[in-house]
């Protein structure tokens, strides 16, 4: 901020403003100039013809804009096809998650496609907030979607910023992030609880009878489904992700203990990662979960006829599920049984209805392995709301007995500072 000094000099207010140099903004002879170098076309100097910082300021973004328009901030990337950009990006983010790489290059590439740009110089702040506004307007996108198309972007540029690839004017930045509405969850109550299993039982019934008449493949079938019942109790009662259940190991369970651990694994050149609320690189992320005895039981017959090649649930091939597949596979079973609930609304379950019994947000995080602040977003008004007696708490400080006046509760110390009156009488 450039401060203001306001002096009487001969019965006039006048100004004098220490210059901002950091901004390129400097203040002389009643007005705002700048003066600001941009790598690759010299020093920028002019008047703004304005004495009021905000207009100043925006001013000075447009007028750096319009020397970056059209032409390159650095040679290499008026060199490079971005094509040829984003391979290197991808190569050295390949340490994060496959599949947030996979969906980002998707959202990369469809804006590309989208507007047939070559170039890195040609992504503008026009074309990418019209690219998002259609997604929006024309297309029916929720706006948390196409805020993400944003954040995908917003990264990749950032990356380029970070590398000299790009100037120092950010054409992400200033591109419009919408309004979320708020996020609606869905979760089972106790009855759909009760309902989802049943139903799952009886599909699982259903096939060992027909594997005891004898029909052919019908082993594998009954196998399938139970894994398929076991992987939905570690969903809803311990509120596990999707994959977390999908890459459980043998070692990754402790009986004797009865505890889960999720941690982090790279099995036959595959990679996956736990997810956490610890947004820092580096760190190594590991949870553990207590089993109820449900879970105990679960597990426990998991293990000892269904387990193969180390994996707790193996796919028919006997390896790791590929997420998507395993989702479709759900979906098949849930429309066999007339239920529409997928795995997220499984994992909402556990977490809502921790909040319903009044669990702190805080365990709640920990539990699912998530930020607090996502946990809010999600849960905070399951949490009951009537708080009377915690705060009634709060009463005793200030009530007056009714003998005695409220100064004998606070009085002067020796110190001279406010505390509670000592009983004589303890």
């Amino acid at each position: 901020m450039i401060k203001v000094n306001k002096k009487k000099v001969n019965n006039k207010y006048r100004y004098s403003r220490k210059s901002n140099w950091m901004s390129g903004l400097y203040w002389r002879d009643g007005g705002f100039h700048v003066r600001k170098k941009i790598e690759g076309h010299g020093m920028l100097q002019k008047s703004l013809k304005t004495d009021n910082q905000k207009i100043a300021e925006i001013r000075l973004v447009k007028l750096v804009e319009k020397s970056c328009e059209g032409k390159s901030k650095v040679k290499e990337s008026s060199k490079r096809d971005i094509q040829d950009i984003l391979k290197d990006y991808w190569l050295i983010n390949s340490d994060r998650d496959e599949k947030s790489n996979t969906e980002d290059d998707r959202k990369i590439q469809r804006f590309l496609k989208s507007t047939g740009i070559t170039k890195l110089e040609e992504f503008t702040t026009f074309r990418v907030n019209k690219f998002l506004m259609n997604l929006y307007e024309n297309e029916g996108i929720a706006a948390v979607t196409v805020n993400k198309y944003r954040r995908a972007y917003a990264t990749f540029f950032s990356w380029c910023v970070k590398n000299k690839l790009w100037c120092d004017i950010d054409p992400i930045l200033k591109a419009k992030i919408l309004d979320e509405d708020a996020p609606e969850i869905t979760y089972l109550n106790k009855d759909e609880v009760i309902e989802q299993f049943d139903k799952l039982d009886d599909l699982v019934r259903k096939k060992e009878v027909q594997f005891a008449l004898c029909r052919k493949g019908e082993k594998w079938s009954v196998d399938y489904y139970r894994s398929m019942r076991a992987i939905i109790y570690l969903y809803i009662l311990i509120g596990l992700r999707r994959s977390e259940a999908l890459w459980l190991r043998l070692e990754d369970l402790d009986f004797k203990g009865k505890t889960i651990y999720i941690r982090s694994k790279k099995i036959n050149g595959k990679t996956w990662k736990v997810k956490s609320g610890n947004r820092k690189k580096h760190v190594v992320v590991e949870r553990k979960l207590r089993m109820t005895q449900k879970i105990y039981e679960v597990l426990k017959d998991q293990v000892e006829f269904r387990s193969k090649n180390g994996w707790v649930f193996p796919s028919p091939e006997g390896d790791v599920w590929d997420t998507n597949r395993f989702t479709c596979r759900l979906g098949t079973i849930q429309n066999r049984i007339k239920l529409k609930w997928r795995c997220m609304d499984f994992r909402h379950t556990f977490a809502s209805h921790l909040a319903l019994n009044g669990i702190s947000l805080l365990k709640i995080s920990k539990l699912m392995g998530n930020s607090e602040a996502i946990c809010e977003k999600y849960y905070a008004k399951l949490l009951p709301q009537d708080l009377v007696e915690e705060v009634a708490l709060m009463d005793g400080l200030v009530k007056k007995n009714d003998e005695n006046d409220v100064n004998d509760f606070y009085v002067l110390d020796d110190d001279d500072s406010w505390g509670p009156k000592s009983n004589p009488d303890r």
